[in-house]
């Protein structure tokens, strides 16, 4: 991945600034075809995201998931392979009100630039374009 990429998500979390009450990105690169990105958002309304990518040559793993106030999963966006069920296996949604879901493996990115820019009640939800909320 490019400086582009990681400069994309710095402009994105920028955007979601006045929401936040803390963030965290953490890049790492264990190696010049490596790219790791951790970031960690605590929204002033007590949501918490965290958001955790690798790319790497043989592909991506990704896990990003929203939490309500005393941690309970609101929504998490993943690729671990173990829902084999799943027509967009291995990218699945979990969300609080039912069962796995087909996804449509966003990037961090992808996520970040789909997470709703005001307080409003009801914006918690999982980004634009996943199953858990096609709005």
């Amino acid at each position: 991945m490019t400086e582009e990429y990681v400069g994309r998500i710095e402009g994105l979390l920028s955007r979601l600034s006045p929401l936040l009450a803390e963030k965290s990105l953490t890049v790492r690169r264990p190696s010049s075809d490596v790219l790791i990105l951790r970031v960690d958002l605590r929204f002033a309304d007590g949501r918490r995201f965290e958001g955790n990518e690798i790319w790497r040559p043989r592909g991506r793993k990704y896990r990003f998931q929203m939490m309500g106030e005393g941690g309970r999963l609101l929504w998490r966006l993943d690729n671990a392979p173990h829902h084999r069920g799943i027509a967009s296996f291995p990218h699945h949604v979990h969300d609080h009100q039912g069962p796995v879901a087909p996804s449509v493996g966003l990037d961090l990115a992808g996520v970040l630039d789909a997470l709703p820019t005001d307080a409003a009640p009801g914006k918690a939800g999982a980004p634009r374009g996943s199953p858990a909320n096609s709005s």
